[in-house]
């Protein structure tokens, strides 16, 4: 009984309550302070620049990645930091183009990230650009070199033309309707969504045989567009913090819970797209189709999880690129008089007629229209994103720039205007 009252006596005067917070930050506190001291002083890249929060959690660069400007984030960190920085605890960014060969040519010691894993549908659901092992990745693009010889493409090309007929005659449909009802010479249309809806539905013909018809008299496919977009974004996003997708946190976090449910309902319209293809023509995914049963070299196929990835991955990887950078090329063209005019001399001195343009000499020799696509490219990337790559065991360096990390640390090449 005495002991219980010294307890209520010491409890009042507060020294057992001063003893438990004290415990409790010790338990809480101490780890993080540990991490800290390891991250900022004992970490592989510690001697390397960059933000502070960066160089402590992935939760920097979850936030920029979310908010879309880590592009912008990643031009201003080297203008304050130089060439070399670190922008992750785990990550480098080398803003050198000296290094871009070394990282991502054939047989650099380095293989694709988590980043990509994060991208998948399902454990098993790998497409050629998510296979992460060197080996399955190999078998992969031996399998997909089928659909993609110049004999198979030489047979779509007649499809692609077909769908930019439709638009040329959709927007004469519009300019006509617009101008009775509006009596106006000129008509503003907004061609970035319309070349959307071009490219998405070439992409159908080429993959599963069939347009998605946004173009015409099915535009409700036009929300699997915007579907499309937001996946993206859900997966650039939760790559710059892996454990999000790998424990299933993400579909918990009321900011990321949208993107993650409308991922999957994108994810289920490409699945149901996968038996579309009914004319019994040769189109991609009936090339992938028959590789279940026939590898060029091992044999062996490629499981349904992972066919109807690669039908995903197509429809993304070729829609959303193309309809940025044909937008970006019409966009400079239409504020460049003289560009825009040297194209139509070009184009016009090259061919007679609307046939003869296609894919052969004549167009191989309209070096002004590869040139306007190439600085389109440069100035308005399709893909922003970083492409990052973890090196493997007996680690890799960049002779070079008198660079050497170790195995597991990730580094990627971000071109920017360098700092003079």
């Amino acid at each position: 009984m005495q002991r219980l009252d010294i307890g209520r006596v010491v409890w009042r005067d507060g020294s057992v309550r001063s003893l438990l917070f004290l415990i409790f930050l010790v338990g809480a506190v101490l780890p993080g302070s540990i991490y800290a001291v390891y991250a900022l002083e004992f970490h592989p890249l510690a001697k390397y620049p960059g933000p502070l929060l960066g160089r402590l959690t992935q939760c920097y660069d979850l936030y920029h990645a979310f908010h879309g400007d880590k592009h912008v984030l990643l031009y201003r960190l080297h203008q304050k930091y130089g060439p070399i920085v670190r922008f992750s605890p785990n990550t480098i960014s080398i803003n050198d183009p000296v290094a871009l060969k070394p990282i991502y040519a054939h047989g650099a010691n380095v293989k694709k990230s988590i980043f990509y894993e994060c991208f998948r549908a399902a454990p098993q659901a790998i497409s050629t650009l998510l296979a992460t092992n060197k080996t399955h990745h190999a078998r992969k693009r031996r399998v997909m070199a089928q659909a993609f010889s110049a004999e198979a493409l030489r047979g779509l090309e007649q499809y692609v033309l077909g769908r930019i007929e439709d638009l040329v005659e959709r927007m004469n449909i519009l300019l006509d309707q617009t101008q009775a009802e509006k009596s106006q010479s000129t008509v503003t249309l907004n061609m970035a969504s319309y070349l959307n809806y071009l490219v998405f539905d070439i992409m159908g013909e080429l993959v599963f045989g069939k347009s998605f018809g946004t173009l015409g008299d099915e535009p409700e496919n036009r929300a699997a567009i915007r579907l499309l977009g937001r996946a993206a974004r859900r997966n650039y996003t939760v790559a710059a913090m892996p454990a999000l997708a790998q424990y299933g946190i993400e579909k918990y976090l009321p900011f990321l819970r949208g993107l993650y449910h409308d991922r999957a309902k994108y994810l289920a319209f490409g699945k149901g797209q996968n038996g579309l293809g009914e004319s019994g023509r040769r189109d991609i995914f009936s090339y992938l189709l028959h590789a279940q049963q026939q590898d060029p070299e091992t044999g062996t196929g490629i499981p349904m999880p992972g066919l109807f990835m690669e039908g995903n991955t197509l429809i993304v990887a070729g829609s959303d690129t193309s309809s940025t950078t044909m937008s970006a090329v019409m966009f400079y063209l239409l504020t460049k008089a003289d560009a825009m005019s040297r194209l139509k001399h070009e184009v016009l001195s090259t061919f007679q007629n609307v046939e003869e343009i296609c894919k052969g000499p004549k167009m191989q020799a309209c070096s002004w229209l590869r040139a306007c696509i190439d600085e389109a490219m440069r100035m308005s990337p399709a893909v922003a994103g970083l492409l990052p790559r973890e090196v493997m065991e007996g680690g890799f360096g960049v002779s070079e720039l008198d660079l050497f990390f170790p195995a597991g640390v990730q580094v990627v090449v971000e071109i920017t205007r360098r700092q003079r």
